[in-house]
């Protein structure tokens, strides 16, 4: 018996010994993993300065705003951290973006904000949606991607790294446009890298991407006729275009086409006129 005592003893003692010297460790490693998380991060202040149609609200000269609460991406050092935009001015076409991160020689940035956006050198990989709410005279918020690098802590001038193409609908019912190449052969939207490297960010969609992008109304089931429409795309020359107009309430689609190459310039607007859908356009599917 005493022997056993001894035994059991032992082995309480040691367990004692085991869980203070685990409680150590973990205690050392806490220690380390706070210093890791704290890597000289120090706030910083940009003024986020806009290109013509960067942001979500066109105006009639197709320059856009900031609304406060705006959130971009700023990578130091590879890091991806959100800055949120406060203090507007010069009618909302500045901003200033407060947030925290480390010091960096060049500092590079996208709109709109995205945890899992990325960069590898001078590229950025992020997304483009393929659905895009519709929006009265706009474009959906957070589609128009747009980009800009500094080389201090200073200014952030974006540039926009897609296209706009509008257009105006003059229809009843219509619950949803897609806008795609004729032939369906070139993709335009999805998973893109932009190359900030020049003062002219360079989009591309990559593989798997999506080949169309489809217009969903914003608020209500149906888009308004007489309103005009935007989709943001991916730039590039495509083998005319397809625009199919979806009827959800008939189960039915009308189809427009134009023939020939069709080219859409970065940071450009094409308009693509007015489209009349009548009642005897729609075809069942």
């Amino acid at each position: 018996m005493v022997g056993t005592n001894t035994s059991m003893n032992m082995k309480t003692i040691y367990k004692s010994v085991l869980f203070l010297a685990m409680a150590l460790t973990a205690a050392g490693c806490a220690k380390d993993i706070k210093s890791v998380d704290d890597p000289q991060l120090k706030k910083i202040s940009f003024v986020g300065v806009t290109d013509r149609s960067t942001r979500s609200a066109l105006t009639t000269d197709y320059y856009v705003t900031w609304s406060s609460g705006d959130k971009i991406s700023v990578f130091a050092n590879g890091e991806n951290k959100s800055f949120v935009a406060s203090n507007l001015r010069d009618d909302n076409k500045t901003a200033t973006f407060e947030g925290m991160a480390a010091t960096a020689d060049t500092y590079y940035a996208i709109y709109p904000y995205n945890e899992s956006a990325t960069i590898s050198g001078s590229v950025i990989t992020t997304e483009l949606p393929a659905d895009q709410m519709a929006v009265d005279g706009s474009f959906a918020l957070g589609a128009n991607l747009s980009t800009a690098a500094s080389a201090s802590d200073d200014v952030l001038s974006f540039r926009n790294a897609g296209a706009i193409v509008g257009l105006t609908i003059n229809g009843e019912g219509i619950s949803g446009i897609r806008l795609s190449s004729a032939d369906d052969s070139k993709l335009m939207a999805g998973t893109v890298t932009i190359d900030v490297a020049s003062g002219s960010p360079s989009m591309t969609v990559a593989d798997g991407g999506s080949k169309y992008v489809h217009l969903v109304p914003g608020s209500g089931s149906t888009l308004e006729s007489g309103k005009r429409y935007y989709f943001v795309v991916a730039p590039g020359e495509y083998n005319g275009l397809k625009l199919v107009f979806e009827n959800s309430s008939r189960d039915a689609t009308c189809t427009k086409t134009t023939s020939g190459t069709v080219t859409i310039n970065r940071n450009g607007n094409k308009n693509l006129g007015t489209f009349t859908i009548s009642d005897s356009d729609w075809s069942s599917n």
